[in-house]
């Protein structure tokens, strides 16, 4: 009678190799399952005639323990505009929580908006077995959800037209003022040498006229009482 030797069938070692294959595209998928959220910020001035180039620094924390973050969660721009925060990268479903706020600068005549809101990331699964995200930012002293950032900032404009015209005013008056006193003051002044010279000869004729006029009167009476006599 033939022996025949018992061995494991060909097909059963067919099947670990079937089932990691089927497992390893399954595997790989699910590494690769991800989604990237970037998160905008809006800064705004109001005012007129704003001063250019004031600088505005915003900073994004995270509050959930291990929330992916930015490369750079400290943001500046000059003048008003929009920055973002990201992107992120999130591979696990849940709620992550950041806090964004603005750093009030120094400059003379800005307001800097210093509030401080609380943003949600929240991450789920997609029907399609990918990961999708939603992003919603509550403000502090504030209960609704919105989907945008925003830092309202005021430039105080300085008023201008009452002190400069009225130093304008004042410099009119002395120039116009100035003439006349000079004016007066040489209408005042002494006269000159010569002008006295001539006052002093006429009054010297004046004083010789007088004199010979008494004088010739004197002679007159004294030759009338001669005749009498």
């Amino acid at each position: 009678m033939t022996s025949r030797k018992k061995g494991i069938p060909g097909g059963l070692l067919i099947l670990p190799l079937l089932f990691l294959f089927l497992m390893m595209p399954g595997q790989v998928k699910a590494a690769q399952n991800s989604c990237e959220v970037t998160i905008p910020v809006q800064i705004e001035v109001s005012g007129d005639k704003i001063t250019d180039g004031e600088t505005y620094q915003i900073t994004m924390e995270a509050v959930t323990k291990d929330a992916p973050m930015p490369a750079q969660n400290v943001q500046e721009r000059k003048n008003a505009g929009s920055i973002s925060f990201g992107p992120m990268t999130y591979t696990v479903p849940g709620d992550y929580q950041y806090k964004i706020s603005q750093t009030a600068g120094k400059t003379d005549r800005f307001t800097y908006d210093t509030s401080t809101y609380l943003v949600t990331v929240r991450v789920v699964n997609a029907d399609n077995g990918t990961l999708k995200s939603e992003m919603w930012a509550v403000k502090d002293g504030s209960e609704t959800k919105s989907g945008t950032i925003s830092f309202g900032n005021h430039y105080d404009t300085p008023k201008s037209g009452g002190s400069k015209k009225h130093h304008h005013s004042s410099k009119t008056e002395e120039t116009t003022v100035t003439p006349v006193i000079v004016q007066t003051l040489q209408t005042l002044a002494s006269p000159k040498t010569g002008d006295s010279a001539n006052v002093l000869l006429w009054g010297a004729f004046a004083a010789a006229a007088m004199l010979g006029v008494t004088v010739m009167i004197l002679i007159t009476v004294r030759n009338g009482r001669r005749k009498e006599e």
